[in-house]
């Protein structure tokens, strides 16, 4: 087996091993019927969980995307060649895990208010952005072929 090969197999199942880890959290959500009251919704001055936690899973969002673009652009900058698939995988990764922050906020947010509607939203954006970076082969070629990421 060539070893590009080997390397987008790893690829899956690192993607299937975090996508995994979001319906862990939810079912985690689904099957906490009692929280303790320290986590109620309002454990912040003035109630403002939810609009923390929005604005820490955009940024957190934001981050997910600059971040690995600078990341695969310094690293196939500094070869005289094409970008190859070891490039990627800072990045890749580091995308996947600041995506997978957003449902951790989701994640407490929905154990906090004890409910799964405000904590979906978090998982969907995560989960739209493990679809949209799902490392198949053509899209593992158009990112080196594009050298964009």
């Amino acid at each position: 087996m060539s070893t590009e090969r080997s390397e987008r197999k790893i690829f899956l199942v690192l993607w299937g091993a975090l996508s995994w880890s979001l319906f862990m959290f939810l079912y985690l959500i689904h099957t906490s019927a009692n929280v303790s009251s320290f986590m109620a919704e309002d454990y912040l001055p003035g109630g403002h969980t939810h609009s923390i936690m929005t604005i820490t899973g955009l940024v957190a969002l934001i981050f997910a995307y600059v971040l690995p673009r600078f990341l695969f652009r310094v690293a196939h900058t500094r070869q005289n060649g094409a970008p190859t698939l070891r490039d990627l995988w800072v990045p890749w990764i580091l995308r996947m895990a600041l995506a997978e922050s957003v449902s951790l906020l989701g994640f407490i947010l929905g154990l906090s208010s004890n409910s799964l509607d405000v904590a979906m939203p978090f998982f969907a954006v995560t989960i739209l952005v493990y679809l949209l970076h799902f490392p198949s082969e053509a899209n593992v070629q158009k990112w080196l072929e594009t050298r964009r990421f």
